[in-house]
């Protein structure tokens, strides 16, 4: 605190708030470069956005740090790649079971149909039926 940081420059030699302050002149926009980050005492790639306030000639700006955004995209991708299997084994259950079930009816019915031709297969389909 305190300090002038004007001339800070990062670990790439990229002088950072006179970078932000530019780009925040410009209109705004996204500005890449290394940071202390407070959590982890060391420094980090931040990602931030500022803009100019016009009327008192300051700039706003927000930030995020490159790491913490890829361990969120990381559990997000391991949050989607459960759900998809998920999806899928309860897909290939349902699938199997209506094959089961259309196999099933498919042979009764054609015991049915051929009842005359095949000893016992009435008698079958009977007991089928009746078991409920």
């Amino acid at each position: 605190m305190g300090q002038n940081l004007y001339d800070l420059r990062d670990t790439y030699g990229n002088f950072v708030i006179r970078d932000l302050l530019k780009l925040a002149e410009e209109g705004g926009g996204f500005y890449r470069y290394v940071w202390r980050k407070p959590s982890k005492g060391g420094l980090e790639d931040k990602l931030s956005y500022v803009v100019q306030i016009p009327k008192v000639n300051w700039m706003l700006g927000t930030g995020l740090y490159i790491d913490d955004i890829a361990k969120e995209v990381a559990a997000t991708r391991d949050k989607v790649t459960a759900n998809i299997r998920n999806t899928f084994v309860t897909v290939v259950i349902i699938l199997a079971g209506t094959v089961v079930i259309i196999a099933l009816l498919g042979l009764a019915l054609m015991c049915m149909l051929l009842s005359w031709r095949i000893p016992g297969c009435g008698k079958w389909l009977t007991a089928m039926c009746s078991h409920r």
